[in-house]
């Protein structure tokens, strides 16, 4: 399916709300490649402020879970009832690696801009999500990351760089889900809307987004890119 989710909410609503590079440029991107079902059930596993719940619900039609540990719900909860989405979106406070959820309770995992905190050790597929997933289901994930490997943090790079990150290459990535038994790789790719979806994250009024024009402004392109990933759940 096909869409651009940016004309769900006007510019200004989506610079409030944003909390990195355009997650709804990157969940397009992603989802362009994805068969999702007629309303589908989704868990929208670090979502932030909501915006990408909203346009899972608005434009794709699904039922999302809207789960965030930094956004409080009753925050989460208060946008989708004023988008008129409280029906659709329901909004949770937990911890990626301690999800309250039933097993195979989600058509699709989505997580955009968030997946690099968590998630980066080959157990927290197994262990904690494959298990919420119905058999079929699809992992659908945007991840900011490294065009090429470091053997040591360049030194114009080195004032920005926060350990805890996990910022990683393409293929290191690919590297670890393909160590999930049970969890095919369907895509694994370099996202084309890398520079715009960081263009529009850096005209917000975020403190974080003014601290990255100059980040931005010394990398140049030759550092970072946007990795995709979309994986499907074995049916057996």
């Amino acid at each position: 399916m096909t869409l651009d989710s940016t004309t769900l909410f006007t510019r200004e609503y989506q610079l409030q709300t944003m909390m990195g590079p355009s997650c709804l440029r990157i969940l397009d991107e992603l989802l362009a490649r994805v068969d999702l079902p007629p309303g589908a059930r989704v868990l929208d596993l670090g979502c932030g402020m909501g915006l990408t719940s909203m346009a899972l619900a608005k434009g794709y039609g699904c039922t999302v879970t809207a789960a965030d540990l930094w956004i409080p719900a009753e925050d989460n909860a208060r946008r989708f009832a004023e988008a008129g989405l409280a029906d659709r979106v329901t909004a949770v406070h937990c911890e990626a690696r301690a999800l309250p959820f039933e097993p195979e309770s989600f058509d699709a995992v989505v997580s955009i801009d968030a997946w690099h905190y968590f998630a980066a050790d080959s157990a927290y597929l197994s262990a904690h999500l494959l298990p919420l997933l119905r058999p079929g289901g699809f992992l659908v994930v945007g991840i900011p990351g490294l065009r090429r490997p470091f053997e040591r943090i360049p030194d114009d790079l080195r004032p920005y760089w926060v350990d805890g990150m996990n910022f990683c290459t393409l293929s290191w990535w690919r590297e670890l889900w393909l160590q999930c038994t049970g969890l095919t790789v369907r895509h694994a790719f370099d996202m084309r809307c890398h520079e715009q979806a960081w263009n529009e994250w850096l005209e917000s009024d975020n403190e974080h987004a003014k601290t990255d024009v100059v980040m931005m402004d010394m990398e140049g392109g030759r550092y970072f890119a946007t990795h995709g990933l979309i994986g499907e759940k074995l049916a057996w």
